[in-house]
């Protein structure tokens, strides 16, 4: 599949003609985000009129996106600043345009979450808010609320998976005092 100048590293399905994908333009890294019509990869740059701006001092990088449809749309952008996390954006399209979305708003974890087979989803705090978790979140009814991990502290590259025609999910990241990858 031809991406042309896209690199793509995150991508949700509204259906085999419409993709979304967090991306970079080549080498550059230049904050992206695609979608795929069927046919091609475009980027949409409408996007960049509310994230943060990419600076010398400061750097934008779109880590997720989750289409739910093709009028509901949420995507979270990393901010950086000498390497190091600084903040998260998450922004909502409504098929219309492109809005900023509160911390408090029931879709703050839209972006990164997976949804639970039940009408709810779930997902793993940002990195920006700690760079350990014990939890996972679970939004039920439009309130989030926490479910503890087993074990002890997991980094928050903590991925999530539902299986299929089933309740479950699955986890993995890493364990804070173990080595390798957990399963959870």
């Amino acid at each position: 599949m031809n991406t042309g100048k896209l690199v793509l590293f995150d991508a949700s399905a509204v259906s085999a003609r419409d993709l979304w994908a967090a991306a970079a333009v080549g080498l550059a890294s230049a904050p992206a985000l695609a979608r795929w019509n069927g046919t091609a990869w475009s980027q949409d740059r409408s996007i960049l009129g509310v994230l943060p701006k990419t600076t010398q001092q400061g750097r934008t990088v779109i880590e997720a996106v989750n289409a739910v449809s093709d009028h509901d749309v949420w995507v979270a952008a990393s901010t950086s600043s000498h390497g190091r996390t600084t903040g998260i954006v998450v922004v909502h399209w409504n098929g219309v345009r492109w809005s900023r979305v509160k911390p408090k708003s029931a879709g703050y974890y839209l972006p990164s979450a997976v949804y639970d087979g039940n009408g709810g989803w779930w997902s793993a705090p940002y990195y920006a808010t700690t760079a350990f978790t014990r939890y996972l979140l679970h939004e039920a009814h439009g309130h989030w609320s926490k479910a503890s991990l087993p074990g002890s502290e997991y980094t928050c590259t903590v991925k999530l998976a539902r299986v299929p025609r089933s309740d479950v999910m699955l986890a993995t990241g890493s364990n804070a005092l173990a080595t390798g990858t957990v399963l959870a």
